[in-house]
């Protein structure tokens, strides 16, 4: 790497750190607390509710691991697309007399641009491939609600005695919902 783009470089991961951890640490704390307690919540109510959740979880998981595996490294290429443009913006601003000197501001440009598209070409893939993931996810989600409004109602119409038909509010939906 060449010192203009390191430095590029090292602005924008400092910005990325900063971001990061002041809003998104908060997210995977409630993230990581959410998962184990929807699974003790189902647990308690009825096994059966716990057992659809680990039934699904993992086509949640096979949609969206690929994606953010494609999203993490598309991020990666595009902060080094970036910080190549920076380096160029930065060399031809510490050089500016000498650009000048030998009228090669469209030079200069031209190379710019040229670093700019490729990170924006990234940035099409990127958007592209979250896309169709999130095509994929919305339809695993619906039918992830489709088996548990199905084995939900199941469970009302075979009147278990296992807390599903107690005429409770909480305890039907908690049933008709499948967890």
């Amino acid at each position: 790497h060449s010192t203009a783009e390191m430095s590029t470089r090292l602005t924008q991961d400092a910005y990325d750190f900063r971001i990061g951890t002041g809003q998104k640490l908060h997210l995977a704390l409630q993230n990581a607390m959410q998962g184990p307690a929807g699974f003790a919540v189902a647990f308690i109510k009825d096994w059966r509710l716990a057992g659809i959740m680990i039934l699904t979880t993992p086509i949640l998981a096979g949609v969206m691991g690929p994606a953010m595996k494609t999203m993490m490294s598309s991020q990666k290429k595009a902060s080094e697309f970036y910080a190549k443009a920076g380096g160029v913006a930065e060399t031809s601003i510490g050089s500016i007399q000498t650009v000048a000197a030998f009228n090669g501001f469209q030079t200069e440009i031209a190379k710019y641009d040229a670093k700019l598209r490729e990170a924006e070409r990234n940035g099409i893939r990127l958007g592209r491939t979250m896309g169709m993931a999130f095509g994929a996810f919305a339809p695993c989600i619906y039918g992830i609600f489709a088996f548990g409004f199905f084995i939900g109602s199941f469970f009302m119409v075979s009147s278990y005695k296992d807390q599903c038909w107690n005429h409770e509010t909480g305890d039907i939906d908690n049933c008709f919902n499948g967890g």
